[in-house]
């Protein structure tokens, strides 16, 4: 899923386990791209060229499942807070 890194992008993309490819390009995106990279649910793409384009591309094609692993993990952890938050209502 190729996104500008918005907070509503990234948490749809980790809750449907789609890994990511993010391109920042102001406010938060930055933040919320380096978290991407951190917690392993995706690639930023930091300079806009075809060469870094091409090669940070075939980078998410290849760690694929690496990247929907751990969504998965995280996709779990929200829907459970969901459901302890609905169960609290």
């Amino acid at each position: 899923f190729i996104t500008h890194g918005g907070h509503s992008s990234v948490v749809e993309g980790i809750f449907y386990r789609v890994p990511l490819l993010v391109v920042p390009y102001a406010w938060d995106q930055f933040r919320n791209a380096k978290t991407v990279e951190l917690v392993s649910a995706g690639s930023a793409l930091w300079k806009v060229d075809q060469d870094c384009a091409q090669s940070t591309i075939i980078s998410v094609l290849n760690k694929a499942q690496t990247y929907r692993a751990a969504s998965a993990l995280l996709s779990e952890k929200m829907q459970q807070r969901a459901s302890q938050k609905c169960a609290s209502s």
